[in-house]
């Protein structure tokens, strides 16, 4: 496991594309100070006390995030394509803002996980609010996911300029995208 902790002084990145003599590396580095290179940890606990950016690989990304509350979360990632690498558990708390950079190629998703719950999510042209916290899409994601599983959810769509599927799993989920001007796919379970 492995605990950092931001000063508050400069926003963390987490970089996914790092390496270190011809092996993949993922690094966390708070903006001023030096880098934190990680090599076979498989767990990531990260107070950033600022503004928390992941960036991606040139491969093939798909990401995972869970947002839990205002500020903290939890996500995980995977490369493949140029770039074939798996990558710790990370969990987030105090991040100001949370940023998922896609990388500079490849086709990378990010998925947004609900809960077997009730969720409410809501999006705007450049985020995703759910569990009270949000995630703001950067550059470089060609495909948004969001998952909400069980539970009678509620998922409001607006502005989003991706593409983008939203699975609602089992519950009497309402799913409402009036006012996308981009097509997007609606999938649900078992209803309530």
């Amino acid at each position: 496991v492995l605990s950092f902790t931001g000063t508050g002084a400069g926003a963390v990145t987490v970089g996914l594309a790092g390496n270190l003599s011809g092996v993949p590396v993922q690094t966390v580095q708070q903006a001023g100070f030096g880098v934190v290179s990680m090599i076979g940890i498989e767990t990531v606990n990260i107070n950033a006390n600022a503004a928390l950016t992941i960036s991606g690989t040139a491969g093939d990304d798909a990401y995972q995030v869970q947002p839990t509350a205002a500020g903290s979360g939890n996500f995980t990632a995977s490369s493949s394509g140029a770039v074939v690498a798996t990558h710790p558990q990370f969990t987030y708390t105090n991040a100001s803002t949370f940023t998922v950079d896609g990388g500079s190629g490849g086709f990378d998703n990010l998925g947004i996980l609900g809960t077997e719950g009730v969720d409410t999510v809501t999006t705007t042209a450049t985020t995703v609010a759910q569990a009270g916290g949000t995630v703001t899409l950067g550059t470089g994601l060609e495909q948004l996911t969001l998952s909400t599983l069980g539970g009678n959810d509620v998922v409001t769509l607006t502005g989003l300029t991706i593409p983008t599927t939203v699975d609602a799993g089992d519950g009497d989920d309402s799913v409402d995208g009036n006012t996308m001007t981009v097509g997007f796919t609606a999938l649900g379970g078992a209803g309530g």
